[in-house]
């Protein structure tokens, strides 16, 4: 029961503040506008932010306010930071990578939340101190991958809000209470979020909005294998990789197509997996085949590690 207020509380929060960042957030020039490149047409607000105002509001109440959750809310506030000042000024790459970098730091040195070691089957694998910017990688790379996905009106919130479900599952199976109540109240905030991020969108998550998702997703799809949300000792490989293999395939693909090309590996185009189901399918159908792609990929990493 407490969960469920939980999510209902993110979601209403979330709900009534996506619609305030409509109205407000064109008066202060934070707007997706369209060009070459974007599908969309015309300029519209973004409102990211509201997913965290959701997550606090629904799954503070539930949060004993140790060193480990903290240090997690201090690195999503950071990041949101980092995509807000993203939206409206516009940051060089490196810049971004290193603000990531540090943001991604304060849960993995000071929360301690990073894996000490890998296991694979029956096999395992002592990371030691590699362990450290090993996470560090994970984090970064993930928070970027959901920005890389998030080109069609509700993908990225859509399959992030499917993956977060079977990361609560996870969560609840391993005990996880404060990895559950995390994940519980950002597929709140999501599903508030998503009623103005549908096709056709009135309010975008931008850069923000993705990078939240992004961090978030990357710590709670590892912490259900840690202990008491703490330390990884032992991280299974493959449920992290197959329950997030959507934005992690769109992005290994980006960068080798980019480097193919020459080009920065930063630089945008539409050569993305959902830019060729619209052009192939239309919207509907091409974000469908998204959601499906994600529900199956969640069932494959439960059916995988469930005993």
């Amino acid at each position: 029961m407490p969960y469920f207020r939980a999510f209902l509380m993110a979601a209403l929060s979330s709900l009534i503040l996506a619609k305030l960042s409509e109205l407000v957030a064109p008066r202060l020039g934070l707007v997706d506008r369209s060009n070459e490149r974007k599908i969309h047409q015309g300029a519209r607000p973004i409102g990211g932010l509201a997913l965290l105002g959701g997550l606090l509001i629904g799954a503070g109440p539930l949060l004993p306010w140790s060193r480990e959750v903290s240090s997690v809310l201090l690195g999503v506030i950071v990041i949101a930071g980092l995509g807000l000042l993203d939206d409206l000024r516009g940051l060089g790459a490196k810049s971004k990578l290193l603000v990531q970098a540090l943001a991604s730091l304060i849960p993995v040195l000071w929360g301690g939340l990073w894996v000490r070691s890998l296991g694979l089957g029956g096999a395992g694998l002592e990371l030691g101190p590699w362990g450290i910017p090993l996470t560090i990688i994970w984090v970064v790379g993930i928070t970027n991958a959901l920005n890389f996905i998030d080109g069609l009106d509700g993908l990225a919130a859509g399959s992030s809000l499917i993956a977060v479900g079977f990361i609560a599952l996870f969560a609840w199976k391993s005990g996880g209470s404060i990895a559950l109540a995390l994940a519980v109240g950002l597929a709140g905030a999501v599903a508030g979020f998503l009623r103005y991020n549908f096709y056709p969108a009135r309010l975008f998550l931008g850069n923000e909005g993705a990078y939240i998702l992004g961090f978030l997703l990357a710590v709670l799809a590892l912490e259900p294998f840690g202990h008491r949300f703490g330390p990884i000792e032992r991280l299974p490989v493959l449920p992290p990789l197959i329950l997030l293999g959507l934005p992690i395939a769109d992005t290994l693909w980006a960068i080798l197509r980019r480097l193919r090309a020459r080009r920065s590996v930063f630089a945008p185009d539409r050569g993305h997996i959902h830019h060729r189901l619209l052009a192939r399918w239309g919207y509907g159908k091409a974000l469908l085949i998204l959601y499906l792609v994600s529900l199956a990929l969640g069932v494959l990493a439960v059916a995988g590690w469930w005993r």
